[in-house]
Order: C-alpha cells, then structure tokens, then sequence
C-alpha cells in the first residue's frame, strides 16, 4: 500500500532494492522516461523542460516511445524538441518483450513512466517487469496505477492525495512543485474582460469533454441561474460532435437553463490560436470531479481566473495545485455551495478581474510553475535522499 515518503529524511530502508543501489555513489543518475506520444499532449512542454533541466545537471536521459524513428528524425529535425535528450529510442516493430529488454540493456537508476493508464496503458505494460531499481510515474495521469512494479508517484504537498493507502505506489513528495514548464508563447492577453463589452458574464471551459459530469452540470447551472444572462462557452474540437451538444445542452435545460446561453466553438475548425480563446471568456468553472490541469495553467497565462472544487484524491487536486502555486488560494474551494459563492463572487468583481487580466502572466513567472531547474533539482534530491542514491559530491 502506498506510503508517503518524507523527502527531507533517510527512507533508504525502505527500499527494497537496496542491495542493487543502496548507499552506493551515484554522482550522476541514468533516467529513461517512456512516452507515447511527444508532441500531441499537453504536458509535452513539461516533459521536455524536465528532460532538460536534468541534462543541465549532467544526468542522462533516454526518451522511449513506439513512434516510429522516422518520426522522431522528423521532430528532431523540425523543433529539436527530442535534441535535448541523450537518446531518443523507437520500439516501433519491437514486441512488447524486445522493447523491456532493449530498456534494461541500458542500464537506468530510474525509469519514469508519463502515461499511466492512457494510451491502451502500453507503458504500465512495459513496466509489468522490472527494468530499473527505481520505476516511477509522473505527469500524464492523476492516479495510481495499480501496478505493484511502479514504486512511487511523484507528487508534492498540493498534489499527494489525503489517504496514500488507496494508492499501490508510494509517494515520493518534491519539495518544490512536482510539474513546471518554461514560459509560454507570448500572446497578448485581452486585458479588458470581455463583459464590459457584452453586459454579461461568459463563463467557459476548455477541458475535455469526457470531465464533464451530470454533477458538473448541476454546478455550473446554478452558478448561471444567479448571473443574469451569462452564457457558458464550450470551446474545444471535441465539442463540434452534434451529440455531446444536444446531451450538454440537454442537462442544462434541467435547470431551466435556455440552450441559447450555451454555445460551442472548435477553435481547430476556426484556425485559431487554442491559448487565444482564453480572451473570450470572463471566467473559467471546473469540471467535478476530474479536474483541469494544463488547461488550469493556459487560462491563467491568458489573465482568466479558474474556480475549482479541490478533494481528497490525486484526480481532484490537479487544478487546487496549480492555483496553490500561483497564490490564487481563494479559487480553491472544498464543496459545490463553495464553488457557487465563489463564482459568482468573481463574476460580479470586475476591478479584481481586470487586475488578473494584466497582472497575472507576470505573477506566474515568479513561481513554481515556472521554475522547471527548481522541480528538477527536488527530483534528483528526493531520489537520493529516498532511494539511497547517494552523491560523492558534498551539496
């Protein structure tokens, strides 16, 4: 059962690989991380700012995945997105056997698992052998994975779930934030919220479609039956599909909310720039209780202010972690009476808005969020400090 791991104490004990690792000298750790797919997820920009900063120390990190070399050529080339990484391996035409002994010929401290259960779970496939000492999961999927080979889940003190028992991996918590990125394009921002134009309040989101629940729904009407001729905005592809509209639009007409106060937009469709969108909307409502996450982010980027419900568990304390980070504690709330008083508390303050709008990008930067060398250094520090990987070199 999971355990949550005091990074600031020696848990080498508690590793059960000790005699293959323990307290030997390891100036430089060997990581391979496994992902699926480098460049059509939204936490790509995070794998690759910890990739870097962690070659920066002078450790190696190999990147696998099952695209093709061809691809990874193709990437390499295009953005250099890959370059970074020591190795960029492919396990295209490799059986599932080939590919973990292809990742154990390299003999890696630590392999990092960015998929969770996604992706047909092609990485917790792999991970069903032991490869490395030490195999953790980190970043694509907020959750356990149930795999007794996986020994921890990187988490920090906004991210660890309450009750660590209901997880097979033990918590390995960072001191600093567990995900950050390097700053991100520099789109304007709309620093005028968009109700002083229209003399209402739009509410949005731009999470996947699958978050959203009857319960989301329920919140979210509530919240618009008190703000008088608000709209909510759906803005993603997914959303073009006729089906989910009429079974969204549907729920919100339980409570008597009109079908034209709803609109959706696929801004892929439009040719639109996806972090643009954000200028559209006064405010961004979570979805329940799956949250949002880099989407969390994006809005803030663009001076949108998100309200979420933060719980007990990993998959909904994703948003509250990002909010946490940024300062932005009373967007937190604890229960759907919370989320309604707080939203509409926003909505009604245009000064406090208008103040995000202009001042939020540059508040960020200042943060954890934006301090990838920061969320590296605590990794490898953890790790040494958990696993007894320990460093010649004096801190």
């Amino acid at each position: 059962m999971g355990r949550t791991l005091d990074p600031t104490k020696d848990n080498s004990s508690l590793n059960p690989f000790s005699s293959i690792t323990g307290d030997r000298l390891t100036d430089k750790l060997s990581f391979g991380i496994i992902s699926n797919d480098l460049y059509a997820r939204s936490a790509s920009p995070f794998l690759y700012a910890l990739v870097n900063e962690l070659i920066k120390l002078g450790h190696t990190v190999n990147i696998y995945t099952d695209r093709s070399k061809q691809y990874l050529d193709f990437r390499v080339q295009a953005d250099n997105l890959l370059g970074i990484a020591n190795e960029a391996i492919s396990f295209a035409g490799l059986d599932i056997n080939e590919s973990r002994k292809l990742i154990a010929s390299k003999k890696h401290d630590v392999i990092i698992d960015t998929e969770g259960l996604t992706n047909l779970c092609w990485s917790i496939e792999l991970l069903n052998k032991r490869l490395a000492p030490f195999q953790l999961t980190w970043l694509g999927y907020p959750g356990t994975t149930g795999n007794a080979n996986i020994d921890f889940l990187v988490a920090d003190k906004y991210y660890a779930p309450e009750n660590s028992e209901l997880m097979t991996e033990d918590i390995l918590e960072l001191s600093a934030c567990s995900f950050s990125r390097y700053p991100m394009e520099d789109l304007a921002a709309n620093i005028r919220c968009p109700s002083l134009e229209r003399g209402f309040v739009t509410f949005g989101s731009l999470n996947n479609s699958y978050k959203v629940t009857p319960l989301t729904i329920k919140v979210w009407a509530r919240i618009m039956s008190e703000s008088d001729r608000s709209e909510f905005w759906f803005i993603r592809s997914c959303y073009s599909s006729r089906r989910i509209q009429e079974n969204l639009i549907k729920e919100f007409e339980k409570y008597s909310i009109d079908r034209k106060r709803i609109k959706f937009i696929d801004n892929n469709a439009l040719n639109r720039n996806y972090l643009d969108c954000y200028n559209d909307l006064d405010l961004c409502l979570d979805t329940i209780p799956l949250t949002g996450g880099v989407s969390t982010l994006d809005s803030l980027w663009m001076g949108v202010p998100v309200v979420t419900i933060e719980g007990i568990n990993t998959h909904q304390k994703v948003s509250s972690q990002v909010l946490h980070y940024a300062c932005l504690h009373e967007l937190v709330c604890t229960d759907e009476q919370g989320m309604i008083e707080t939203s509409l508390r926003i909505a009604k303050d245009t000064t406090l808005r208008t103040y995000w709008r202009n001042e939020l990008r540059a508040n960020l930067q200042q943060t954890d969020l934006f301090n990838p060398a920061k969320t590296a250094n605590s990794l490898v520090s953890a790790l040494r400090k958990t696993c007894g990987l320990k460093s010649s070199v004096s801190p």
